[in-house]
């Protein structure tokens, strides 16, 4: 999935307050520089590209279930906290929206319930569950997500259909939950999820070896 193509790599950014625009390269120093209110220019600027590519690369079904806001505030708290901490490392445009496609993607999932939902799932979940922990959580005591390897794993499933049903799951929807969204009865929805079960736990135990 991506939000942004060539064409939406403005380079001049407007500031919340009015003033002259900014140049994104400016910005991406001041980010670098740990500025956060370069973050809440670039959300203020780019938030309305953002929120309609978020929506256009969403399939109908998931824009029923995500609000577009929602992930919008989400990447802002997300790219706040990254600039906070010190750890933007894009140097250039292309590796910032790179950056920002896979925060935005990411945003999709609740990370906190995803990591309550990993932290206890059983069988017959439990081996993808496994190997999930694995790949995905980042410590013991406070376990967060690794995004890159959220995102990793996302784009690795090969439908759009497959990573709705994937999606739906890290968000903590049963079985019967994901199939009345997404049209199917819930026998119908177990035989889906027992076969891309066994294709989750294909590529998680590919990128382990």
């Amino acid at each position: 999935m991506v939000f942004f193509a060539e064409q939406h790599r403005i380079v001049l950014v407007r500031s919340v307050r009015g003033k002259d625009p900014t140049p994104l390269p400016e910005l991406l120093i001041r980010m670098r520089e740990q500025d956060r209110g370069a973050v809440a220019e670039f959300i203020e600027a780019y938030g309305t590209l953002i929120r309609r590519r978020v929506r256009s690369k969403l399939s109908p079904t998931m824009r029923r279930v995500f609000d577009s806001l929602d992930v919008l505030s989400s990447l802002a708290r997300r790219l706040d906290v990254v600039v906070a901490k010190g750890q933007l490392r894009a140097m250039t445009e292309g590796q910032f929206f790179s950056f920002v496609n896979q925060v935005a993607e990411n945003a999709i999932v609740d990370q906190a319930r995803l990591v309550r939902r990993l932290q206890r799932v059983e069988a017959p979940d439990g081996e993808v569950a496994h190997l999930m922990r694995r790949r995905l959580l980042d410590g013991d005591e406070a376990p967060s997500i690794r995004e890159d390897e959220l995102a990793r794993v996302i784009g690795s499933v090969p439908t759009e259909a497959d990573r709705d049903m994937v999606f739906l799951w890290m968000n903590g929807r049963s079985l019967k939950s994901i199939g009345e969204t997404l049209g199917l009865t819930h026998a119908a929805a177990r035989q889906r999820w027992r076969t891309l079960r066994v294709s989750l736990k294909a590529i998680l135990e590919e990128d382990v070896r």
